[in-house]
């Protein structure tokens, strides 16, 4: 793979993990690290690591939508760049 699309990939992705904590009011280092845990077990995200991400919990009523949508864009996140990249 070329350099520079290593290098344009990786702000890509950067960007689009930032954008992602924003939209959801993530917070970013434990957004990483369950990305990085879902990577190494390939086991989804539970809904209690979902949930502790986010900055503003949710009431008790919106967690299960929240976290299932939630739990969505990271597995697309996943799929579009780091699985995406390497298959």
């Amino acid at each position: 793979m070329p350099e520079k699309f290593k290098t344009y990939w990786e702000v890509e992705r950067k960007d689009a993990l930032i954008r992602l904590s924003q939209e959801e009011n993530l917070d970013v280092i434990k957004l990483e690290e369950v990305i990085g845990n879902y990577l190494f077990t390939e086991k989804k995200p539970m809904r209690d690591e979902v949930i502790g991400m986010i900055n503003d919990r949710p009431t008790l009523k919106e967690r299960g939508t929240v976290a299932e949508r939630i739990t969505s864009r990271i597995l697309s996140f996943v799929e579009t760049f780091i699985n995406g990249i390497t298959n």
